[in-house]
């Protein structure tokens, strides 16, 4: 199996994670598909160690255990992985800023969404790793944030220009190892710093790298998905204009059954801040919209393949 449809597979299985919410199904996607296989191998020999003491036991009570085991085996079934219909929204957050923990968090707790937060290195990993406990997803986005040398604010030495393959692929594992750390289980999410998927003077991708190691991956091209061209470079909305033109945007994603991926860096403080106002007017009306579904980064991909799977 190649290392795409493996992904692809693990990607499908987070999708019972919110949904099914039965103890008995383990939809993290660490062992990929091989674990599902060596599940259903073990529920099938159960199923046959239950028929022969069936054969054994005369009574009713083994027609009824026999009809429980159907039973169990039909409710399995319906646990399987399920994408629902309408438009899918994730709400993506860069560069773990503190504007984020005070304002936007809250705002995504209260009312009942969950968003994914890419992470370099915070400083204090324990209101990150926090995040956890109510569903949030933690995704990586490199260590020293390489970007263009055009840019003035870039840091010498951290360019696009200055990485190479060899470093870019150290940056990654480490950051992998951080996630781990932090409580993240796989599959993991990335998210390129600048939409730029190159490194050195000769632009050399290394797009390649990262589908090795993570299952999808965000852009920064403003763009609706209706189809799922690209897992490794989704396209994404970075705004910092008013709640209702926020709203405006999940609109038409429902108009045309799109995944919309809004991405934010400061919300109501630190750099290019959305105001927390308007972000709270788009949580409030993400809550109660009709035919939207807000899933984390990595969700919404496995939905997204899901569907065009059908």
């Amino acid at each position: 199996m190649t290392k795409r449809w493996t992904n692809i597979l693990v990607l499908l299985s987070l999708l019972c994670q919110p949904a099914c919410g039965d103890e008995e199904a383990d939809p993290t996607g660490g062992d990929g598909d091989s674990d599902s296989d060596t599940d259903t191998d073990s529920d099938t020999d159960t199923d046959a160690d239950t028929d022969t003491d069936a054969d054994t036991d005369t009574d009713s009570d083994t027609d009824t255990d026999a009809d429980t085991d159907t039973d169990a085996d039909t409710d399995t079934d319906t646990d399987a992985p399920q994408c629902p219909d309408g438009a899918i929204v994730s709400l993506t957050y860069d560069d773990n800023l503190n504007s984020q923990l005070t304002n936007a968090v809250p705002s995504l707790d209260n009312h009942g969404l969950r968003g994914t937060f890419f992470l370099m290195n915070p400083f204090n990993r324990a209101p990150w790793e926090a995040l956890k406990a109510n569903g949030h997803e933690l995704g990586f986005h490199t260590f020293d944030h390489p970007c263009p040398e055009a840019n003035s604010w870039v840091v010498a030495g951290n360019a696009s220009e200055d990485y190479d393959l060899a470093r870019m692929e150290q940056e990654l594992d480490d950051g992998i190892a951080m996630l781990s750390e932090m409580g993240q289980e796989p599959p993991l999410s990335f998210a390129y710093p600048c939409g730029i998927t190159w490194v050195g003077d000769a632009h050399e991708s290394y797009v390649p790298l990262v589908e090795e190691r993570f299952i999808a991956a965000r852009g920064v091209a403003g763009s609706y998905v209706t189809t799922l061209s690209d897992i490794m470079n989704v396209p994404s909305f970075f705004l910092t204009g008013t709640g209702d033109s926020l709203m405006a945007i999940v609109d038409n994603a429902v108009s045309v059954n799109a995944w919309v991926v809004f991405g934010f860096h400061g919300v109501g403080g630190d750099h290019s801040a959305i105001a927390a106002a308007d972000h709270e007017a788009l949580a409030a009306y993400l809550e109660t919209a009709e035919d939207v579904t807000v899933l984390p980064f990595g969700e919404a991909a496995a939905c997204m393949t899901l569907r065009q799977a059908r």
